[in-house]
């Protein structure tokens, strides 16, 4: 038979295992979910006017590792990109103001044909084909930049 202190202090350590499998949990899925962008790409060049959003990535012929441009509108619309006279072969996140990756698809060298958008965006990520998945990116997780 237990002392009633001993069963007292076993209920508080329960409460506190079991409070503290949910805080980790969360904490954990919170930072799944939120990536530090600069952290794992540390070149990021900046679109955030008309004339570099419609310049991009043209005319290079390759993009370093780690190396990738953000795009950025003062606006929340539909947005659509080509790869016109880009030879890097490159995806694309597509994502909200709250910068939470909406839409992630692998682009073609040279094509004209415009990949768009299915969700309003306000930003979206160039980086080398192939980047999202081996970082473990996906729909879903916000890049904190």
């Amino acid at each position: 038979m237990k002392i009633p202190s001993q069963n007292s202090a076993h209920r508080y350590l329960k409460l506190f295992f079991v409070s503290s499998l949910f805080l980790s949990g969360e904490l954990h899925t919170k930072n799944k979910d939120t990536i530090n962008l600069k952290s794992i790409l540390p070149n990021i060049e900046i679109a955030d006017n008309f004339y570099a959003r419609k310049r991009g990535l043209m005319y290079r012929s390759s993009l370093q590792a780690n190396t990738g441009m953000l795009f950025i509108w003062e606006d929340y619309s539909t947005r659509c990109m080509w790869m016109k006279n880009t030879k890097v072969p490159l995806s694309i996140a597509f994502m909200s103001e709250e910068k939470e990756i909406l839409e992630i698809y692998d682009m073609v060298p040279m094509s004209e044909t415009s990949i768009c958008s299915e969700n309003k965006a306000a930003f979206a990520l160039e980086v080398n084909r192939g980047w999202f998945k081996e970082h473990n990116i996906s729909k879903g997780h916000i890049l904190d930049f």
